[in-house]
């Protein structure tokens, strides 16, 4: 029997490899550029695209414009972008209207 795998890079691992534990703070520039490089490495190796669940320690600390740089790198690359939102709760309609921003900017 043949199993299939197919897996995704994720946002909250690039986050954490290049920030390391000083996370709770906006990426710098480089930092997301880092970040972009080891995507392109894992897509390079074939993952799907990038996956995030921003509702969760690191992500939840990332900015939209972050989030956006990395699925736009994904979409350069012929991959997808897969998210768990921001937030289920209170700022429920706040994530929706992210991720809708992030997919037509992408």
């Amino acid at each position: 029997m043949a199993i299939n795998v197919a897996s995704y890079v994720g946002h909250n691992t690039l986050r954490r490899q290049v920030m390391q534990e000083d996370y709770k703070r906006p990426a710098t520039d480089a930092e997301i550029d880092t970040m972009k490089q080891l995507l392109r490495r894992e897509m390079a190796s074939g993952a799907l695209g990038l996956s995030s669940g921003l509702e969760y320690d690191p992500g939840i600390f990332s900015e939209p414009s972050e989030v956006l740089a990395l699925a736009q790198e994904a979409a350069n690359l012929g991959g997808r972008y897969s998210s768990h939102i921001r937030s289920e709760d209170r700022h429920f309609w706040e994530a929706i209207e992210e991720i809708i921003q992030l997919g037509q900017a992408t």
